[in-house]
């Protein structure tokens, strides 16, 4: 739901030590909050539940993006303990001084007041007195906590080889496919650069982890369907290197294990698809710095990290300049363009153009395939078949860098490119 930078930056703007005034509630004895969703007011009920959780009419009247299709799940109703159907989605909500986004399910019936759930004091301390709620930041065990994770991290890094090789075989759509060693079981995963760590139910269990009661955090994917996901640290070995790695583990849309960038973090990748391989060379290693050549205006990009991830900016058509600001994805078989960003750029989209549906996680999409120009560096495709839909994001399919050997040099701020 949120980067780890973007977390940082929320949980600092919320001051050290707050006091918030309660309301009665519905039923004798409950107490309420007032608060706020896009400046919306409302009366929020404590409970205990993970998400919060408030009517479609009440979501309408705060102004917020009415959910499409039919709800995806399920969730009981506290008062009369029938089931009734929910979307699941993320919304930022103010209580007093304190301002959070937090995963939100929208019930399609009345459920009255809304229920503020206890994700937006996830990492706060919490006081009654009387009509009154004390917070307070968790800052000397997060503090520990984080010494103890920089402590563990340090350990981890000393052990890392210097340069190491993942084979890797064609998969389906020509994903990455390698041998992965999950909590000591041998699995079959995707190496997604342009992910981070993400398991299935029933892949992680058959690893022998157990989950959480329920589910405490979300996740999107190019559909933009929120869905509800738990998060373990789980060791994990590819080749000779061995992590412990947080991973996102949703409940279905997961075909494949997928290991990304976590597994990566601290090396300089360079990926060879004709001969099957990704070579790491570790960041602090001579061998490092012995593969790093000086800059080539032809076959080098300007790369940028944004939330762990690697974008360049594509030239699609006429665009001589600034370019479309793309994603390095490297577990996406087929180069996607957002409507917004095909528009942008220029792209008209023919009525006679197919109709076609890519999966991931949040469920399917539905986009047009078009032909178009494309340049990126020394790689010029023309009328090159895209996919054009969706509104979150673009990327650079391995269809598009198929036949070139590339390296992402983070330190630099390049996409290498090499014959």
């Amino acid at each position: 739901m949120l980067s780890d930078e973007e977390y940082k930056r929320e949980y600092a703007a919320i001051p050290r030590e707050a006091k918030l005034v309660t309301t009665y509630g519905m039923r004798a004895g409950e107490q309420a909050l007032s608060g706020s969703i896009n400046g919306q007011q409302f009366h929020f009920r404590f409970h205990k539940n993970w998400e919060t959780l408030i009517s479609l009419n009440d979501f309408t009247h705060a102004r917020m993006e009415v959910p499409k299709g039919e709800p995806p799940a399920m969730e009981k109703n506290e008062f009369s303990g029938d089931e009734i159907p929910v979307w699941r989605t993320v919304a930022e909500i103010t209580v007093g001084p304190i301002k959070r986004k937090v995963p939100v399910s929208v019930s399609k019936t009345n459920i009255g007041a809304p229920r503020l759930g206890r994700a937006f004091f996830e990492d706060l301390v919490t006081e009654s007195f009387g009509n009154t709620v004390a917070v307070r930041k968790k800052s000397d065990s997060l503090e520990q906590g984080k010494k103890s994770q920089i402590a563990e991290y340090k350990i981890e890094y000393d052990t890392l080889p210097d340069v190491a090789e993942i084979r890797f075989r064609p998969g389906d759509h020509d994903h990455m496919i390698v041998d992965a060693y999950i909590n000591g079981k041998l699995q079959r995963c995707m190496f997604d650069t342009g992910a981070n760590e993400f398991f299935g139910v029933d892949q992680i269990r058959a690893a022998g982890v157990t989950l959480p009661a329920k589910p405490d955090g979300a996740a999107a994917g190019w559909a933009g369907k929120v869905i509800p996901t738990w998060k373990v640290t789980v060791p994990i070995r590819v080749g000779t290197i061995t992590r412990r790695l947080e991973v996102a583990v949703a409940q279905q849309g997961v075909s494949m294990p997928l290991i990304g960038q976590g597994f990566i973090r601290d090396y300089q990748y360079t990926i060879d698809r004709a001969g099957g391989r990704m070579i790491l060379h570790k960041k602090t290693s001579k061998s490092f710095k012995d593969s790093s050549p000086e800059k080539n205006s032809l076959y080098d990009v300007p790369c940028t990290i944004e939330n762990d991830r690697e974008y360049v900016h594509l030239m699609i058509g006429q665009q001589r300049f600034s370019g479309t600001k793309v994603l390095v994805d490297t577990g996406a078989s087929s180069t996607i363009i957002s409507l917004p960003q095909a528009t942008a750029a220029g792209i008209v989209i023919p009525a006679s153009a197919p109709y076609m549906a890519i999966q991931g996680v949040g469920g399917d999409l539905e986009v047009r395939q078009v032909t178009v120009d494309l340049r990126l560096g020394p790689i010029v495709r023309n009328d090159f078949p895209v996919l054009v839909g969706g509104t979150h994001g673009s990327a650079i399919g391995q269809d598009f860098m198929s036949g070139w050997r590339f390296t992402v040099d983070r330190d630099r701020g390049l996409l290498r490119f090499f014959h």
